[in-house]
C-alpha cells in the first residue's frame, strides 16, 4: 500500500514505513524524559521532579515503550538528582513534538 507524503505530494514506500517514522518519533518523545549525565543516564518523571539514575538498559526499556517494565526496574529507588532547568526541558519536548526529533539525543 502507498502513502501519500503530505509534505510534498508524493507517494512514498509501504505503510511499513510509515509505521516505523512513527516508531521513530514516539521513541524520541520518550528520550527527552532523559539527560546524559557524566557518561550515566537520569531519568526524570516529569518537567518538575528530581532525578533518578538509570543504566543504559533500563532507558533502552522505557523507549521500547514497555512502562511497567521500566517501573518494575527502578523501583524502590530514591530521586538523588536535582531538578532540570524549565525552559531547556520545555525546548527538548516541543522540539520532540513538532519536529519529531530531540536536540540531546545523541543519535544523529
Amino acid at each position: 500500500m502507498k502513502m501519500l507524503d503530505v509534505r510534498n505530494g508524493v507517494e512514498s514506500g509501504s505503510s511499513g514505513d510509515y509505521i516505523d517514522m512513527m516508531t521513530n518519533r514516539r521513541r524520541e518523545l520518550l528520550s527527552t524524559a532523559f539527560e546524559d549525565s557524566s557518561g550515566r543516564w537520569v531519568w526524570y518523571a516529569n518537567a518538575w521532579s528530581h532525578g533518578i539514575v538509570v543504566s543504559a538498559e533500563e532507558r533502552e526499556i522505557y523507549l521500547a515503550f514497555n512502562p511497567i517494565g521500566f517501573r518494575r526496574a527502578i523501583k524502590g529507588r530514591q530521586a538523588t538528582e536535582p531538578t532540570r532547568p524549565y525552559w531547556q526541558t520545555l525546548q527538548r519536548l516541543l522540539s520532540a513534538t513538532f519536529l519529531g526529533r530531540d536536540p540531546a539525543s545523541r543519535q544523529g
